[in-house]
């Protein structure tokens, strides 16, 4: 394990939505609803709709889904890191039946074991098969089913033995895992991003978790114009006097919480911006890298229409790499970082000639 900044000196130093109208300063551009494309995304919309704006009852019902909250297991765990025993099977819960018996959980069938699945591996990243086996009291194939389901719907990736959450430079994580993981490094980074931020200026943020944070502060420079075609940070602004949001429609994409496709790039197109905000997936090289072609085509698009464009990186995506070449770092005029990246890293990114800017973290 190499050193990190913060091993070299020492540095000083989400609310939740609520249920509100939608501003007039909110402009959104719906270009996902035109003609014949809004069934697609209908479910989709009407849950944000009665999620943010409470238009809907909470008696509302959506065609194909089940209203169920789960609970993870609680698990005991090796100090190598891996899960040994599924000590306390977690409770699943909807609006008939209170199912906190672990002997319930293997009345369940696919559906109800693959949420199960999905909410335990999320939280904790990753599982083995053997465990869900005993916990479910179903085959080995059985469980291989499941998760090859969950695979397909891009939640985890099968692994030797289990499936994880984490990336691969195939694979991007699920938007919910990424959205509870980094959270303090993302927090520090959102703190010196935010000082580039002028009141006024017209902003491009895109479906990069680590921006969420930032986009939490920018009330404290409004007024700004936020274009961007993630959800979490629509729902975010959206509360906020003093925030011009546009947001950016197109396909959905439920793994990203984000729109992208043609429509996204044709109302990119027709945009102009200050500052364009963004994160990766992985950097090596000197080069940054994203999984997914279609995130990275709207990326790219982005950056075109931008005076300046910043990115921001956690220390867990440097020395890594993905199918997809977005661009080399070069291509931005600034980098933000934490303090918990390697110093063999944090060199090689001088050596770019990049403007490396440094946000502090505590140490662990």
């Amino acid at each position: 394990m190499g050193h990190t900044l913060t091993d070299r000196k020492t540095r000083g130093d989400l609310a939740p939505t609520r249920h509100h109208n939608l501003p007039e300063s909110v402009i959104i551009v719906a270009v996902n609803m035109i003609y014949g494309s809004f069934h697609i995304y209908e479910r989709y919309f009407w849950h944000y709709i009665t999620e943010n704006f409470g238009i809907a009852t909470e008696s509302a019902t959506f065609p194909e889904e089940k209203h169920t909250v789960l609970h993870p297991v609680v698990v005991a765990r090796k100090s190598s890191g891996q899960v040994t025993h599924l000590k306390k099977a977690g409770t699943h819960m909807n609006r008939r039946t209170d199912l906190s018996d672990p002997e319930q959980l293997k009345s369940f069938g696919p559906t109800e074991r693959q949420e199960w699945i999905t909410e335990y591996i999320l939280e904790n990243g990753s599982v083995l098969v053997d465990e869900l086996v005993e916990l479910f009291g179903v085959s080995r194939m059985t469980i291989h089913r499941d998760l090859d389901d969950l695979e397909q719907q891009g939640i985890l990736r099968k692994v030797r033995s289990g499936a994880t959450a984490l990336p691969s430079n195939l694979f991007e994580s699920d938007v919910r895992y990424r959205l509870k993981h980094q959270l303090e490094e993302k927090e520090a980074i959102a703190r010196v991003a935010i000082t580039f931020v002028e009141s006024g200026q017209a902003i491009f943020m895109d479906e990069a978790t680590s921006l969420l944070p930032l986009a939490q502060l920018l009330p404290t420079v409004a007024p700004v114009t936020v274009i961007t075609n993630f959800l979490p940070i629509i729902k975010e602004l959206t509360q906020h006097k003093g925030i011009r949001l546009i947001a950016l429609g197109g396909e959905y994409l439920p793994r990203f919480d984000t729109f992208t496709g043609l429509l996204t790039e044709q109302a990119v197109s027709s945009l102009r911006a200050d500052l364009y905000f963004t994160s990766v997936t992985a950097t090596s090289g000197g080069v940054l890298y994203h999984p997914d072609q279609q995130i990275v085509k709207v990326k790219q698009m982005i950056m075109a229409r931008a005076s300046r464009n910043i990115i921001l990186l956690d220390h867990t995506k440097f020395g890594k790499i993905a199918l997809h070449r977005l661009a080399p770092i070069q291509s931005f005029d600034i980098v933000v970082v934490d303090s918990r990246i390697e110093e063999t890293h944090y060199k090689q990114l001088l050596e770019t000639g990049v403007h490396v800017k440094v946000a502090p973290v505590e140490e662990r």
